[in-house]
């Protein structure tokens, strides 16, 4: 079974001068785009081996504390219009994953249309629409870009193409005749840049796949999980949860359980956003969660917890043993009550341990359950109608 305490997230290591550095958990909560930093000494720079195009322009895995955060590629490409070719300079950014990010230019470079007229500002943002959206290259494309109006349109991420879609040539989208954009493919490309944005897509989108292959083969080890589920970039995390049920026999849910039952909060955090919907009704996940809500002193662990109760699925068992335990969660009081609030049926124990828990509340606590059991008296029996309005 794999334990959470086998994948030391955060090693000491001891120097000669016998001094331990620690690495901070800091370094797991910063955002994805604080990585992208130029000249950082504790920035190191991997050759994956991965070649975008012929000009063997290379990805390139960026780590940090020995960590991984990210790819990226500095990338010098001609892009060839009818007559000529423009040098264009471009660095690329991807997640661990291979998904495409970002780009930037290094400084003083800029991309140009037809008659070298530089971007503008509006050209740029349709540009990275266009990055993350799917490929413009295939003539029945679902995602409609245009040139005036694109800052209103919704983004589609996804670098899937149409089934059964032929790429087309970007000779083949242009008027054979006078160069111009056809009419049909105009609202897929930057104006007057069809070839520079048929060739950055590509660049940007189609070795996901030898990426994604990559982490799969190199970095899923036991010293990056802890970094990489507790990694602000969400597709880290799904990466080795992937692997570790992939490479399990058993089902999914009972890895994932197998990890939250000894792991460390954040963690556990991470580990609750992955659970499917239909996972939480499982025996292994139900035991799991009434577990670690009672042993952890985390208060966003337990109303996290409370929140899965409420909006997905608890058991007869845990909301029974829940409605005699309110009175020992009063930090997250409103967060046990919403449990029982968001419920359309009571097993009849739970009112009766609200009854005997009562006179050990506070008043405003005892204020609050009052107002919440009135709102659900349909839920309670004659009897246990005549009690609420005699003890309570």
């Amino acid at each position: 079974m794999l334990k959470i305490n086998q994948l030391d997230f955060y090693t000491f290591k001891k120097m000669k001068n016998k001094q331990i550095i620690l690495i901070p958990l800091l370094l797991v909560l910063f955002s994805f785009t604080n990585y992208f930093r130029k000249n950082d000494a504790d920035i190191k720079h991997i050759p994956t081996g991965i070649i975008l195009d012929s000009m063997q322009n290379e990805i390139v895995l960026a780590t940090e504390n020995g960590l991984p955060i990210y790819y990226y590629s500095e990338i010098f490409t001609p892009v060839c219009n009818t007559g000529e070719c423009l040098p264009v300079k471009v660095n690329f950014y991807w997640d661990l994953t291979g998904n495409y990010w970002k780009f930037n230019q290094p400084e003083g470079e800029i991309l140009t249309k037809l008659d070298h007229e530089p971007f503008t500002e509006s050209d740029y943002k349709l540009l990275e629409e266009i990055l993350n959206g799917p490929d413009p290259r295939f003539g029945n494309s679902q995602v409609k870009h245009n040139g005036e109006k694109h800052g209103n349109q919704d983004v589609q991420h996804t670098t899937l193409a149409p089934a059964k879609a032929e790429q087309l040539s970007k000779y083949k989208m242009v008027d054979g005749i006078t160069g111009s954009t056809l009419p049909q493919n105009k609202d897929k490309f930057v104006p007057g840049a069809l070839y520079t944005t048929y060739t950055l897509w590509g660049l940007a989108n189609d070795k996901r796949n030898l990426m994604y292959k990559y982490s799969q083969e190199n970095l899923m080890q036991t010293s990056n999980y802890g970094h990489l589920l507790t990694y602000r970039e969400a597709n880290a995390q799904d990466l080795v949860i992937n692997h570790l049920t992939e490479n399990d026999e058993r089902e999914r849910i009972v890895v994932l359980m197998s990890i939250f039952d000894t792991a460390k909060n954040e963690v556990c955090n991470t580990l609750l956003h992955k659970v499917h919907y239909q996972e939480y009704q499982h025996p292994v996940c139900i035991q799991s969660l009434e577990n670690k809500f009672y042993k952890t002193d985390d208060k966003k662990l337990r109303q996290l917890i409370c929140q899965r109760w409420a909006y997905n699925f608890i058991s007869d068992e845990s909301i029974i043993k829940l409605s005699s335990e309110i009175h020992n969660q009063a930090d997250i009081y409103k967060n046990v009550l919403r449990v029982f609030e968001n419920k359309t049926a009571w097993p009849e124990k739970v009112f009766d341990n609200f009854l005997s828990i009562y006179p050990q509340l506070h008043k405003e606590q005892q204020t609050k359950l009052k107002e919440m059991i009135k709102n659900k008296k349909d839920l309670l029996t004659k009897k246990q109608k005549k009690s609420f309005q005699k003890k309570m």
